[in-house]
């Protein structure tokens, strides 16, 4: 079990990467999930997100294969690249999001959610604030 202090803004670049954490509860103030942040975290159940995020690097989940019931925070401004690529669990709410949710030379919804069939996505509609599809 991580403890995370209430005045932290970001965790950083591969931080717990391989770690043995099963369920993380991220602290109110939290605005950034740097690269790789929790990949490869096999055990990962469940991560609370507070609506303070508003980025989230690429393969910042990847590879949390146990990782279902994700809630991405609603003022999300960038989602990168494969961020929860070959996750097996389900992304229950997308929020609408206000910039990019590219990454770099990524398709929207393509990176991220790679090797994610069980996205449960039917239908989502491009908010007017969009400028553009990459």
């Amino acid at each position: 079990k991580v403890v995370f202090p209430e005045n932290l803004k970001s965790i950083g670049e591969n931080a717990f990467m391989k770690s043995g954490l099963i369920n993380v509860t991220l602290p109110a103030g939290l605005e950034r999930i740097e690269e790789g942040a929790f990949s490869y975290c096999s055990e990962l159940e469940s991560i609370s997100m507070p609506a303070s995020v508003v980025y989230i690097g690429s393969k910042a989940f990847s590879n949390c294969y146990g990782l279902d019931g994700v809630v991405l925070p609603p003022n999300l401004q960038y989602l990168g690249s494969e961020a929860f690529s070959s996750c097996t669990g389900n992304i229950t709410e997308l929020p609408e999001f206000a910039y990019s949710i590219v990454g770099e030379n990524e398709i929207l919804f393509g990176g991220w959610v790679e090797n994610a069939p069980h996205l449960d996505l039917v239908t989502y509609q491009v908010p007017e604030t969009f400028e553009g599809i990459l």
